[in-house]
């Protein structure tokens, strides 16, 4: 029985790859309507990967379309409001990136391992 949770693992980084479209440029040429479509397919099954209890790594990508959503909408959304939304999401999200690669950063030094500045 101790396979089981490599297996949960194995199958939670799938239904991340099948699951988290690629989000396109802020200047990609593609149809709000499909791109919001999308948008909303990924934070269904972000809801639903983050519930699993995922890796580092998956959580990791859950965050990164979260992430390369908002940095879309902050340029493509119909209304100056929502874009301002967005931009603020997209702020906030690298501060929150910025904390947590300096609490890695201090874990590694606390380990004896160098980390490049």
């Amino acid at each position: 029985m101790e396979e089981l949770p490599e297996q949960r693992k194995k199958l939670i980084g799938q239904l991340v790859e099948m699951s988290l479209a690629v989000v396109p440029a802020p200047d990609a040429k593609i149809s709000l309507v499909m791109a919001f479509d999308r948008f909303h397919r990924d934070m269904e099954n972000a809801q639903a990967i983050v519930a699993s209890g995922p890796d580092l790594e998956d959580a990791f990508n859950v965050a990164k379309n979260s992430y390369d959503w908002c940095l879309f909408w902050s340029v493509r959304h119909p209304t100056p409001l929502m874009r301002a939304r967005y931009a603020h999401e997209v702020k906030a999200m690298q501060a929150v990136n910025m904390q947590i690669v300096e609490r890695i950063g201090a874990v590694l030094r606390k380990r004896g391992i160098e980390v490049l500045q």
